[in-house]
């Protein structure tokens, strides 16, 4: 015998669902309602093998007399959210759920004829059409919202967008004043790397310099250090010394 074990959100909430059920009076309210058309189906919620609609569960609520916002209806919604998304998630769930969409929208069709055959006659018929037709509508968009977040999970995210090139800037500073940046590699000139700014720089060659004029013999130094200093003209150059016998 193959036993299939549930999965631990599903339990949770069959638990809640339960425990929830206990309080109320057995036939009575919107519970005995629903355990009259679908006995079948209201076991299986509680057994955990089948997820009932939130309206239904809000219904539940109802004939305790818990409103919306109150901790047992806020813990009972965040575990038939998860119960659905471990759901939604096994094989063949889109496919289910898309099955299960279609079915409340002719439901809902067949519910909108009613009401509209029963509108000059109010009465009990109508109330009760009223309501297939909202709980139709409402199952309708629960299961639109569903099958959404599995199309998401079915998208692949997409690539992250390339990382553009940083900004080229000039170099600023002193020390490369004298580079004369182009965009095109084939100007003239020497081509080298301009640091941090990942382009060609043309370097401009040094301008010829002239040759310098040498000092004249005995020219007067220049600066202020020499200031005012009386330059004397070169020693006579001494005569060779006599030697006996010239």
């Amino acid at each position: 015998m193959t036993v299939h074990q549930l999965p631990v959100e599903m339990v949770a909430f069959a638990g809640w669902l339960s425990e929830l059920a206990g309080r109320l009076r057995p036939g009575g309210g919107w519970y005995g309602v629903f355990a009259a058309r679908d006995p079948e189906g209201l076991r299986a919620c509680f057994d955990g093998t089948e997820l009932p609609p939130w309206d239904v569960v809000e219904s539940l609520l109802q004939d305790l007399g818990e409103p919306p916002g109150a901790p047992r209806a806020v813990r009972g919604r965040v575990l038939h959210q998860a119960a659905a998304a471990v759901h939604d998630r096994a094989p063949g769930a889109a496919d289910d759920l898309a099955d299960l969409r279609r079915l409340r929208e002719r439901e809902a069709r067949q519910a909108e004829t009613r009401v509209l055959d029963l509108a000059r006659t109010p009465g009990p018929e109508l109330a009760w059409a009223r309501d297939d037709l909202s709980r139709a509508r409402a199952r309708i968009a629960e299961l639109t919202a569903r099958l959404a977040r599995v199309e998401e999970r079915r998208t692949p995210a997409p690539a992250p967008a390339p990382t553009p090139a940083p900004a080229r800037r000039r170099p600023r500073g002193a020390r490369y004043a004298w580079l004369d940046y182009t965009d095109d590699a084939g100007d003239a000139g020497d081509l080298v790397d301009a640091p941090g700014a990942g382009r060609t720089a043309t370097v401009a060659g040094p301008a010829p310099q002239a040759v310098p004029e040498l000092p004249v013999a005995g020219a007067a130094p220049r600066g202020a250090r020499f200031g005012g200093a009386a330059v004397a003209p070169p020693p006579a150059a001494p005569a060779p010394p006599a030697y006996p016998g010239q």
